[in-house]
């Protein structure tokens, strides 16, 4: 045997139990087992047929006083008594008497039992309790009468008697209330063999049963045959008559057998058994990480959902559409059940078949509901429980078949539609968290910092910086240079300081030195000031020196012109000047030409005709006649013509040139330019003289000649040499000037000998000065006072964030035009696009499992078998031989199987055996925490592809089912530790993740209407990943996590609580009479004290039986109270919990706490902590200061103490966030709550969600608000951020409002004016739009007409379209020019609504186009008009309000209106045009701005042209 099948082999082992343990082949003695009640002395025959009739028994207890049969009389039965019929109904049970025969009790309707009453009466109800609860954990039946035993002995114990049932019928027990007599039924399913008794006596014995068929069933028959077949054994007995009621399971046989190498063949080849049992590795791709973008890793295409999704559970969803195996760990309430329909409905879509598996019955139901809901449930083959009858499989083929096809949806709208909307919304959110250039600073941050600076009315700078390829290391970086240049530039007088300019390094010593070379400068500096006079410099006076001897050779010249440019310049445009004239005068001394020869003109079309060749009949031309005349006014007689008119063109261009160099010969030559008549000898001597000595020369000739002695004036030169040489001073940044006068240096040195000290502190500032590039501006501004130093800091952050804003605008250029108002509508558009998609998916699986169904009804293999079945009066084939038979058609008419692991190996044959059964394309296994590894086997072979869904922080598996329908010797006290751990398996789920399947995680917590109700759980067991919605009220005993202390004592030898019992059932019976809306749950830590609150339950609705119709109520989600080992898996709106253990009668605490204290006991109290979605209250007679854990074992313990102490916490603990709460954008909106009167709360939340500003009032908070900031932008997934999280939030009672952080930079105000119009504030009375100013120019503008056309009080969307598109074209007939959204308003105002929902804007887009064809409407440029339509000024006073913002005014009208004021007043200035315009059109004090825009736009375009 390979190490494989010998694993697989040590698995399986575990599944058969030929022990005398087992129920199946050994009943327990009457009285001694919770699970089983014998029956005594009935008539098995007349029961069965009874049954099958449809006909029910109650139930009759021997009096305790009865007798046994008289000696002799075997078999005789004890005659019965009954009581009265109110004492029967108070137990459920009747009691023997002594007046029937026994032929007439064997045909009544009652079963005898040896029971007490009520011993009876606890034990039938224990039986319920129990038989339901197995079926809800397990999905299949487990309470049976069993018909008929066999008396057998092991040869290992021969002195003991073993009796084993025969066959066991499914049946029913029932009870309706409380008082109502208990009442047996038969079940749906048929009788079957005991087949572990079969394999027991094969194993055993060597002996073969013969065949067992359900359909011919006889007790009396089928006992012969058993007889017969161990004839051989006769100390064996055969009793066909005995019948016991109670517990059992031979599932787990079946499991054992259909992993059995002669049953399933093939088990060891699937790659994913050899992984789990033989370690083998694993190939399967990866899931996605955490933070993966959704919409980008799921195109709106593949965006298949049938139900609102999380990002977590679509990334879930797509890692198993992707095709892998995927782990996904669903923590409490994250919407596991959700996650799954979705996938299941994607698979229909794919057209895959699926097999669904979980142990618990409500998790298969609450898929099947979900699906149902959606239209999808038709799919689904439920193989579970009371659905797997042969009757119910068949019913359910039928009904599918039967469907109708649904409608083809159109898919292309509504994908393209939520793919644009979705883009655009996910571009916002993609620049709001993307950095800010290469500054490393998200959007949203920058913008909150201007914000912030705004909100400080820090003022606007008047210089911008460039920081876009700035990092976080360089801003830092020039942030310090402007907070060092503030703090030097107050120190160190920067812009005032004497030795400003100074750029050398002056240590201590040179300083000294400097310091006595000082004198010497300012003597010489001072005498060559005097000497020099007036402004004279070093450098012109140098300059001048150096000069002197060109100064002497310079020729004549005009002194002021040579300081012109032109002298420094290039020399070139003075030597064509020079030309110019030289040429002009050649041409006026040209003996050719006539006088006044220039001045003629046509010379050059002249001297082209005369110099072509005329031809023979030239002479005739006209043209060359015309020429002649020309040349004759220009060549004096007996010249070449042509040549004279050369030298008059030339001479004609040489006038032009120096006509159009007036100016430079003016500039540059002065009184030597004469103009036409300068002498171009004079020029050229000049422009010679300047070639040769250079600019400084020509400079030197416009300044003042030297006043001094040339000897002075050199030595204050050289002065200024060593001084600019010891220094380093920068003349221009130290005077101004870059030739300072003699005179200001010396004053200078004077201020540097009487401030010595300030040399360091400029030398402080030059460093600081220094490290400032890139910030010349601040620099600037500091150096020459504009800036002060106190607000250099602000006016460098207003700057830099200014910057990259303008860098994130570039990059994304929607935020330029970002429009609050819009994206509102865009947010509301998505959510209504979103929702159709949904409603898309839905429709198309819809219709593909139609197309299927419809592939089977058009004769697909397998349908002749159905049809054969189908039309069967009796005789069906079973339900497993169905599936074999027509597998292909069962599957696509019911491509989803919903199972149990039990079901699965009962009804679905191994897919490797000589007659192979169904595979699946997809397995889901739900709950998978609590399934053992050995049990998913058999489901796992069958499918390609494994999805195991569960959570490894919860429920283990564990053997309560097992000790439920078995008999386990020697089972310690539920106190004891022992009792679960050392029973407790791993689960699939945790081996699954032991061998390496991908995981994904379900983030999102949804169940808790209260925060408190999960805080335990997230802290504890899950390092607060989950995402939890907080809620808006506080904590009290209707909502959220509260503690009930409860003065009673812990029973050690019962192991109850009953005083806490008692409480939990007062607290029920206020719950069903005060609150019957909402579902209630109850769950005890052990058992024995769930018994005792089941108890005290049914003692107080027999008191008062006014509340028991709760306790039929809510079908889908009905009471219970349950054992925290099955309470995983159900949800209730209120949970009760009763903890039990407590202090003894003598005040002492064993710190023992049953489940808790053992190894994985911290799962449990997971479980059990977080099953209510409104409220959990606690009741225990111990709170968290009274467990030791010094004392107690197990992290279960400490986690309950954890708990305990949270519950205990004052209801108004904190709630909000401590990080994250200083944002700008937060204290600005908090700013707007408290003038709302309301207590801003910022970053309220428990873990992973937060918003960021709550408004908090009496009753809780009453506005929660989110920025598209940190916590939104994060949110990869536009479904989140817009409505997931949204609608989640709104569910649990909050009321939300969206501040976006662009709108609150561009328009603080009007965006705090709407949080507190949303707090229900009144709106401030003093800035309520300002009046409009009165008109300076009255009679410009005429008033505003407006349109009132007769419209139905009722939804736009609902108006005939024509209708619609009669009132648009009366409207625009109106008010023309108008805008869209102008119109849109007008038609909101005549209809009487609040506000207009998309679709009413998509009518209205509508019969706008219905109203250009039929009504005369036109557009253009965003205005719609007539052919009538005039633009005119109109006044808006008196009209409604939304007229008076600028952006109701079309452009058109702005200019026009521009023009009507300055035809009545020419000279205005742009600024007063623009206050005219805005007065005369009637507008509101915030539209100043606009209009001020939209006049600078038309002045700088030249519409508008001003005086």
């Amino acid at each position: 045997m390979t190490a494989l099948r010998q694993a697989l082999e040590d698995a399986r082992r575990a599944l058969l139990d030929l022990s005398t343990r087992n129920r199946l082949l050994s009943l327990p003695k009457p009285g001694r087992s919770r699970g089983v009640v014998i029956l005594d002395d009935e008539d098995a025959d007349f029961v069965v047929g009874a049954l099958a009739a449809g006909r029910a028994f109650g139930f009759e207890a021997a009096a305790e006083e009865a007798a046994d049969p008289p000696a002799g009389e075997e078999g005789a039965k004890p005659r019965r008594r009954r009581t009265t019929k109110a004492a029967a109904k108070a137990e459920g049970v009747g009691k023997a008497d002594d007046k029937a025969t026994r032929e007439e009790w064997q045909r009544d309707d009652a079963l005898r039992v040896r029971l007490a009453p009520s011993d009876l009466a606890r034990r039938l109800r224990d039986l319920m309790t129990d038989a339901r609860t197995a079926r809800e954990e397990t999905g299949v039946p487990t309470l049976y009468l069993a018909l008929g035993v066999l008396s057998w002995r092991d040869p290992a114990t021969p002195e003991t008697e073993r009796r084993a049932p025969l066959a066991l019928l499914p049946v029913a027990l029932e009870r309706e209330g409380v008082s109502q007599t208990f009442r047996l039924r038969a079940g749906t399913n048929e009788v079957a063999e005991n087949l572990s008794l079969r394999e027991m006596l094969k194993v055993n014995f060597g002996t073969a049963l013969p065949d067992f068929d359900p359909e011919a069933y006889n007790p009396t028959a089928w006992a012969d045959a058993v007889k017969a077949a161990v004839k051989d054994r006769p100390e064996w007995t055969v009793d066909p008559d005995a019948l016991a009621l109670g517990l059992f399971s031979f599932a787990k046989f079946l499991m054992w057998r259909d992993l059995g190498p002669e049953e399933n063949p093939g088990l060891g080849d699937h790659p994913l058994v050899r992984s789990l049992v033989g370690g083998e590795a694993l190939s399967t791709p990866p899931t996605f990480p955490d933070d993966a973008d959704v919409d980008e890793e799921i195109p709106v295409e593949r965006l298949d959902h049938v139900m609102d999704m999380d990002g977590s559970q679509a990334l879930a969803a797509e890692s198993v559409r992707r095709g892998g195996h995927v782990v996904i760990q669903g923590p409490p309430g994250t919407g596991k059940s959700q996650t799954i329909a979705t996938i299941l409905a994607q698979a229909i879509l794919d057209g895959r078949s699926v097999l669904f598996v979980a142990e618990k019955l409500a998790a298969l139901e609450v898929v099947k509901r979900r699906l149902e809901n959606i239209g999808l449930g038709a799919a689904c083959l439920e193989l579970h429980s009371e659905k797997q009858s042969k009757r119910a499989v068949l019913d359910e083929l039928r009904a599918t078949l039967a469907l109708p096809p649904p409608p083809k949806p159109n898919r292309q709208a509504v994908v393209e539609r939520l793919a644009t909307l979705r883009g655009r919304l996910n571009r916002h959110a993609a620049a709001m968290r993307q950095p800010a250039g290469a500054s490393g600073m998200p959007l949203h941050q920058v913008v909150g910092a201007l914000v912030g600076l705004r909100r400080r009315r820090v003022a606007v700078p008047d210089f911008t910086l460039d920081p876009a390829a700035w990092d976080g290391a360089t801003i830092a970086a020039k942030r310090d240079a402007v907070r060092d240049l503030a703090a030097r530039a107050v120190e160190a007088d920067g812009a005032n300081n004497p030795w400003r300019g100074v750029t050398a390094d002056i240590g201590p010593a040179d300083a000294d030195r400097l310091m006595a070379r000082l004198p010497g400068w300012i003597r010489a500096l001072a005498a060559a000031g005097a000497a020099a006079g007036g402004t004279a410099g070093p450098a012109g006076i140098a300059t001048r020196l150096r000069a002197a001897a060109a100064l002497r050779e310079a020729p004549d010249h005009d002194k002021a012109a040579m300081g012109s440019a032109a002298w420094r310049a290039d020399p070139a445009p003075l030597v064509g000047l020079t030309e110019a004239v030289a040429q002009l005068a050649i041409a006026r001394r040209d003996a050719r030409l006539k006088p006044g020869a220039l001045d003629v003109g046509g010379l050059e079309e002249a001297r082209a005709t005369l110099a072509s060749s005329g031809g023979f009949f030239g002479f005739l031309s006209s043209a060359r006649r015309t020429a002649q005349e020309v040349a004759d006014k220009v060549a004096r007689e007996g010249t070449d013509a042509v040549k004279a008119l050369d030298a008059a063109i030339a001479g004609q261009a040489a006038r032009l040139r120096v006509r159009n160099g007036n100016a430079l010969g003016q500039a540059a030559f002065g009184r030597l330019w004469r103009g036409e008549d300068t002498d171009p000898s004079a020029m050229s001597a000049l422009i010679l003289w300047r070639q040769k000595h250079g600019p400084d020369a020509a400079a030197a000739l416009a300044a003042d000649a030297p006043a001094g002695d040339a000897g002075v004036l050199e030595a204050g030169a050289a002065a200024w040499a060593e001084l600019v040489a010891a220094t380093g001073l920068d003349p221009k940044a130290a005077f101004g000037t870059a030739d300072p006068s003699f005179t200001a240096i010396a004053e200078r040195l004077g201020a540097w000998a009487e401030r010595p000290e300030a040399l360091p502190l400029w030398q402080g500032w030059r460093r600081a000065l220094a490290e400032a590039r890139g910030i010349e501006p601040i620099v600037e501004r500091l150096q020459d006072g504009r800036l002060t130093p106190e607000t250099a800091e602000d006016a460098f952050a207003y700057a830099l964030h200014e910057g990259l804003m303008r860098a994130a605008s570039a990059k994304h250029p929607d935020l330029a035009a970002f429009d609050a108002a819009g994206y509102d509508r865009l947010v509301a558009e998505f959510r209504e696009a979103d929702r159709a998609r949904i409603a898309l998916t839905r429709a198309e699986a819809a219709r593909t499992h139609a197309e299927r169904v419809k592939e089977v009804r058009d004769g697909a293999p397998g349908m002749t078998v159905i049809r054969g079945e189908m039309e069967k009066k009796r005789g069906h084939l079973p339900v497993r031989e169905l599936l074999l038979r027509a597998a292909p058609a069962v599957q696509k008419i019911k491509p989803v199987f919903m199972m149990s692991p039990l079901s699965v190996a009962q009804f679905l044959a191994p897919p490797h055996g000589l007659r192979p059964g169904l595979t699946f394309d997809l397995m889901v296994m739900d709950e998978a925490s609590q399934v053992e590894p050995v049990d998913a086997l058999g489901a796992i072979a069958r499918c390609r592809q494994v999805v195991v869904v569960g959570d490894d922080r919860q429920m283990p598996p564990t053997r309560f089912f097992q000790r439920m329908t078995g008999e386990e010797d020697d089972t310690p006290p539920e106190d004891a530790p022992e009792a679960v751990a050392a029973r407790d398996v791993e689960s699939i789920l945790g081996l699954c993740n032991a061998r390496g399947v991908p995981a994904a995680m379900l983030r999102w917590h949804y169940r808790s209407r209260h925060e408190s109700l999960i805080a335990t759980s997230n802290a504890e067991f899950y390092e607060n990943r989950l995402l939890v919605l907080p809620s808006p009220r506080p904590r009290s005993a209707l909502l959220g996590l509260s503690l009930v202390r409860i003065d009673g004592a812990w029973e050690t030898g019962e192991g109850v609580n009953r005083a806490e019992a008692e409480a939990v059932a007062q607290a029920v019976m206020r719950h069903a009479k005060e609150t019957p809306g909402d579902t209630l749950g109850v769950a005890a830590f052990s058992i024995k004290q769930r018994d005792a609150i089941i108890d005290a339950v049914e003692a107080a609705r027999r008191a008062d039986p006014s509340a028991d119709a709760f306790f039929t109520a809510h079908e889908d989600e009905p009471f219970f109270v349950k054992n925290l080992e099955n309470v995983q898996g159900d949800e209730r709106d209120a949970i009760l919990i009763s903890v039990g253990y407590g202090r003894d009668k003598d005040g002492r605490l064993a710190m023992r706490f049953g489940p808790l204290s053992a190894e994985g006991g911290e799962r449990r109290l997971n479980v059990l902590i977080t099953r209510a979605k409104k409220r959990c209250i606690v009741f225990s007679g111990i709170g968290a200061d009274d467990i030791d854990l010094a004392r107690a074992s197990g992290r279960g313990v400490a986690a309950l103490k954890t708990f305990l102490a949270f519950a205990a916490a004052p209801p108004a603990a904190p709630r909000a966030g401590g990080e994250g709460t200083g944002s700008p954008i937060a204290e600005a909106i908090s700013e707007a709550v408290r003038e709302a009167g309301k207590d801003p709360v910022p970053h309220v939340g428990l873990a992973g969600l937060f918003l960021d500003v709550a408004a908090k009032g009496e009753q809780g908070y009453e506005l929660g608000i989110e920025a598209d900031a940190g916590d939104w932008a994060a949110l990869r997934c536009a479904r989140d951020r817009e409505r997931g999280r949204a609608a989640a939030l709104e569910a649990m009672g909050w009321k939300l409002a969206r501040a976006w952080s662009l709108a609150w930079y561009a328009r603080p105000e009007a965006e705090a004016a709407r949080i507190k119009e949303a707090l229900g504030a009144a709106p401030a009375e003093a800035p309520a739009p300002e009046a409009p100013p009165a008109p300076s120019l009255p009679g410009i503008a005429e008033p505003y007409r407006e349109a009132a056309p007769a419209l139905a009080q009722s939804p736009l969307d609902a108006l005939p379209p024509a209708d619609l598109a009669a009132a648009i074209g009366e409207i625009v007939a109106v008010e023309a020019p108008i805008t869209p959204d102008s119109l849109a308003e007008r038609l909101r105002l005549c209809a009487g609504r609040q506000a207009l929902t998309t679709k009413e804007r998509d009518a209205v887009r509508q019969a706008t186009a219905l109203a250009k064809t039929g009504h005369g409407v036109t557009e253009a440029a965003g205005v719609l008009a007539t052919a009538a339509t005039k633009v005119v000024p109109r006044d808006r006073r008196a009209a409604a309000a939304h007229l008076r913002r600028a952006a109701a005014v079309p452009p058109a009208e702005i200019a026009a209106t521009a023009d009507a004021v300055l035809a009545a007043r020419p000279g205005l200035a742009e600024s007063d045009l623009a206050a005219a315009v805005h007065a005369a059109l009637g507008l509101d004090a915030g539209a100043q701005m606009a209009i001020a825009a939209r006049i600078a736009a038309l002045v700088g375009g030249g519409t508008i042209r001003l005086g």
